[in-house]
Formats: C-alpha cells, structure tokens, sequence
C-alpha cells in the first residue's frame, strides 16, 4: 500500500523516485523495516504480552541491530534522509521501525550513533510528522497496544513528548 501511494502522490514530494536506482534504492530502505529480522519489532511491542516480548527481544535484537548497522552506509553523510534532501516511502517505512526501537530499548537505538539521530530528528521534526509524535497516546497509558502487550502495560520513559531527541 505504501508503495502505490507513494506512486500516486504529487510528483515534487519526491515519495516515489523516477530515477530508476533511486527508487530500487528507496524500495530496499523500505524492505529493511517491513522484512525480519526489523519487522519483529512491531510484534514485539505491540502484540506479545509484555513477558513474551521480554522473553525474545534479547534473541532479536542483535540481529535487528547488525541490519541496522549495515544500512547506515546508505544514509547520506550530507543529506538528512536517505532519499536525500527529501524523503522518501522508504525513510517514512523504516522510521516506523525506528520509533518503535526507541520504545522498545532506547539504548540500543542510542548505539546506532548520531548519523542515525540526525536522520531521526530529520522524519521527526517533519510537518506533520511531529505534530502526529506529540499528540498521539503514549506508551505505557493503555491507550496504545494490544491489551497486555509491552506498549500497553509497560511503564516507558516519555521520551516521545520531543520529537527528534
């Protein structure tokens, strides 16, 4: 659904690349999220019950790290997104993915380095996108999640009220 909404979205928001390897490029961005070992995050957070999710993420979680960590090549040193000035389906697709590491264990995330909380910053101050971040439920108030799951139950630091930290 991403992909052709991104295809049918205004040609100047740049979502969908024409250049041939930059869209093959924005397609692997996006793949990375939505493809395991990365994907695993959402069930983690959202769906297992919080002593499920404890239970695997320790299994996980390297695997999504050193997926992370090769990806980092792809990220611009002198551009804010991987789609370059603009981002791309992507950039949206894999930061759903990066979000939800920073509920999960904001210290992992934080291992990723400052390219990657440049890029984070970068979506997360996006118009839109911030005003989303700050307005949506918070984890750990019941109001996000399928009941029981970690998202739901668990207190987590509110490191969400600031969108780009």
């Amino acid at each position: 659904i991403a992909r052709h909404i991104a295809m049918l979205a205004p040609k100047e928001l740049e979502l969908m690349p024409e250049d041939e390897s930059k869209a093959k490029a924005a397609a692997y961005i996006f793949d990375v999220g939505n493809e395991q070992p990365v994907s695993m995050l959402n069930p983690l957070t959202n769906w297992f019950s919080a002593e499920e999710s404890a239970s695997k993420v320790g299994g996980i979680l390297p695997d999504v790290m050193k997926t992370l960590v090769a990806v980092s090549d792809d990220l611009p040193e002198d551009k804010p997104f991987f789609g370059g000035d603009k981002p791309h389906y992507g950039d949206f697709g894999l930061f759903h993915y990066i979000d939800i590491l920073r509920t999960l264990d904001d210290q992992e995330y934080r291992k990723l380095g400052d390219k990657w909380a440049a890029w984070y910053a970068s979506m997360a101050n996006l118009p839109g996108v911030k005003e989303l971040l700050l307005s949506r439920p918070k984890a750990g108030t019941g109001e996000v999640g399928r009941p029981g799951s970690r998202v739901h139950t668990m207190p987590l630091d509110d490191f969400r009220a600031k969108p780009g930290q």
